[in-house]
């Protein structure tokens, strides 16, 4: 991954937007806030580029406000201001599909939302989701503000994996025109796991190639059911029609490269890195996953963190079914914390011998073949620091934790923690395009990224003696994982994010775990450390993400053209 210079955008699917529209839409092009700021980046870039690239930008601008509505089409709103800016706008656009005008017309006129909704908020705060439902049939029996309850119903189904209930609802709404039923029955169906239904139910929207992100949509639903070559189709009609959606192109890149299909042999001298802190059932259950998927001649090395005898009596269990060098167990006296849990494990690799290291949380559930999808992610990018999966909810596998991080250019306003009249660190943030939507497949893919998600991800023992192991300022925990990270990108070997290997991930989301005051504290002082430590350099970090990232898009572009994939008129679009 050789970077002397940023990318040529002469080449990109992103090419002849403007330089902070490009810089955002590298790291990705779903998650509707992500897509609306984009576009108010497009259009105030219109007063001050030339009339040929206005007109572009103000046509991919509206575009992505567009994709941000058929991502959420029930948002009323939305609905208005892009019915608005059409019409003042007129000029610049091609008249709407009717289908999708009608649509627009029929939430814009149809949505509203009570003047006070604390009761709901309320109960979402309670996070008891059979309490939460009740409250939204009743709510959807009034038919008061009805689209806005169906769309406050479609986002609690995505968090607690209620597909199947929201179907039944959908299906008995009367509020909507046949269009607009179709799209919100469809993602109802992918998310209750019936990707065929869902594909019919896409495929029944007239016009709908000329919906944003539906054909990207269609072609993961299709891709779901094992209908690879409809999905590449879908795909291509997607990625050619509207060029910017780089997951799109992301995703189609390796389909049709087989990347999406590839798993390495596992190495033979890669240790499998586990330390735990009285979770003894959350790790019992772990190592059955781990020793039932494909481990190769892995071995697997656990640090019991100081735990109490019924964490110390299950690991004999497994020390009595499984003989060293397979399985070895390790005891600290005390608890260390995760980032000296991790370099004491470190330690214990480097002095057998060990050319590879997998750490993985106490919580986990892998899928068979995960060390080989890791391995051939090494295999895709050797020069990498760190190799990662996308990690989802283990129980609402909807839901995506982990996938893809990228540093925010704009991170906004974060508090203060130093002293009086102390000029406060630099804001870092890294993305949440994944938090959305639900899981529908607009992350399956492979490419560089700013950080992966600590909890499964897969390293040369060479770089971690190298970097000088995990900062001990992060303990107990939070965000030492990220700081190595970052401290790998700064020496210009980032992270890969492996989205063909998901992880199930048994923490709850955290807008849905109990966090107690001091953890939440203990958080808050941990990011501002990881500020303060890198607020010096993160011009650096960012510009060198951006190289790294429009490097990896533009080859995977070009290469899909030369190949024929893409028609060579598609970078016209």
């Amino acid at each position: 991954m050789k970077r002397n210079r940023l990318a040529s955008l002469s080449d990109s699917p992103l090419s002849g937007l403007p330089r902070e529209a490009v810089r955002l839409l590298a790291m990705g092009a779903v998650g509707k806030h992500h897509l609306l700021h984009v576009s108010r980046v497009l259009f105030d870039a219109t007063a001050h580029v030339p009339p040929n690239l206005a007109e572009r930008c103000a046509r991919v601008g509206l575009e992505l406000m567009l994709q941000a509505w058929v991502d959420d089409p029930l948002d009323g709103g939305l609905a208005q201001s892009i019915r608005s800016i059409h019409e003042r706008h007129g000029r610049l656009f091609k008249p709407l599909p009717p289908a999708l005008a009608n649509s627009l017309a029929t939430v814009s006129s149809m949505w509203s939302m009570p003047e006070d909704d604390r009761e709901f908020l309320g109960l979402f705060e309670t996070r008891d989701a059979d309490t939460i439902f009740t409250y939204l049939d009743s709510a959807l029996a009034a038919s008061d503000h009805a689209l806005y309850r169906l769309n406050q119903a479609r986002q609690a189904a995505g968090i607690f994996g209620r597909g199947k209930w929201l179907v039944e609802r959908i299906r008995a709404a009367s509020h909507m025109n046949q269009p607009l039923e179709s799209k919100i029955l469809g993602d109802s169906l992918l998310l209750a796991g019936e990707p065929d239904e869902a594909a019919k139910a896409y495929d029944a929207i007239e016009g709908g190639e000329s919906w944003p992100g539906l054909l990207f949509r269609m072609g993961n639903a299709l891709a779901s059911m094992g209908r690879l070559e409809d999905a590449k189709d879908a795909w291509r009609a997607s990625v050619e029609r509207y060029p910017w959606m780089i997951n799109a192109v992301l995703v189609y890149h390796d389909a049709v490269s087989r990347t999406d299909r590839s798993v390495s042999r596992v190495p033979d001298n890669v240790a499998v890195l586990l330390y735990c802190f009285d979770k003894g059932d959350d790790l019992d259950a772990t190592l059955k996953s781990v020793f039932e998927s494909e481990l190769g001649g892995a071995s697997v090395l656990v640090l019991d963190n100081g735990s109490g005898s019924s964490t110390r009596d299950m690991l004999s269990g497994w020390a009595s079914r499984i003989d060293e060098p397979r399985l070895v167990t390790l005891r600290a006296p005390v608890n260390v914390g995760a980032p000296g849990a991790r370099n004491w494990l470190i330690r214990e690799v480097l002095e057998r011998g060990h050319e590879w290291a997998a750490f993985l949380d106490d919580d986990v559930d892998v899928p068979k073949d995960w060390l080989g999808r890791l391995a051939a992610a090494a295999k895709a990018y050797p020069e990498a620091g760190v190799w990662g999966a996308k990690v989802v909810n283990a129980t609402v596998r909807q839901g995506i934790q982990g996938a893809d991080f990228t540093l925010q250019p704009d991170a906004g306003e974060q508090p203060s923690l130093g002293a009086p009249g102390e000029n406060p660190p630099k804001p870092i943030a890294l993305s949440a395009l994944h938090h959305f939507d639900p899981d529908y497949g607009q992350f399956r893919y492979m490419r560089p990224c700013a950080s992966v998600m600590g909890c499964c991800h897969l390293f040369r023992t060479a770089t971690l003696e190298k970097l000088g192991g995990f900062d001990l300022r992060f303990s107990p925990s939070q965000f030492d994982d990220v700081d190595h990270d970052l401290r790998l990108l700064s020496q210009e070997m980032p992270a890969v994010f492996q989205g063909h290997c998901t992880v199930g991930h048994r923490r709850p989301f955290p807008h849905l775990a109990n966090v107690s005051w001091e953890q939440a504290k203990a958080a808050e002082a941990n990011h501002y450390k990881l500020r303060a430590k890198h607020t010096a350099h993160m011009t650096t970090l960012l510009a060198q993400q951006e190289s790294i990232l429009l490097e990896d898009l533009n080859g995977k572009w070009r290469r899909l053209l030369e190949s024929g994939a893409l028609s060579q008129d598609a970078l016209k679009s």
